[in-house]
């Protein structure tokens, strides 16, 4: 993938996972992760970690309002 379009996807869905009222927060968090790790960027490692578990707590957040 060219490095152009890879800035381009990263900031397209920066802006829709930042969006509370978007619908795919969760898949935008994954893409990016995703995005993260295929950069040789070490300091990215932490940036896909960061959005994986972003993934995870939303989802441990959303279980536990449902058991209430």
């Amino acid at each position: 993938m060219d490095l152009k379009q890879i800035n381009e996807a990263e900031s397209n869905f920066l802006a829709k996972e930042s969006d509370p009222s978007h619908l795919f927060q969760d898949q935008c968090r994954w893409y990016l992760g995703l995005l993260y790790l295929s950069d040789s960027d070490t300091n990215n490692d932490d940036r896909s970690t960061e959005m994986f578990e972003s993934i995870v707590n939303t989802k441990l957040k959303d279980q536990s309002e449902g058991l209430r």
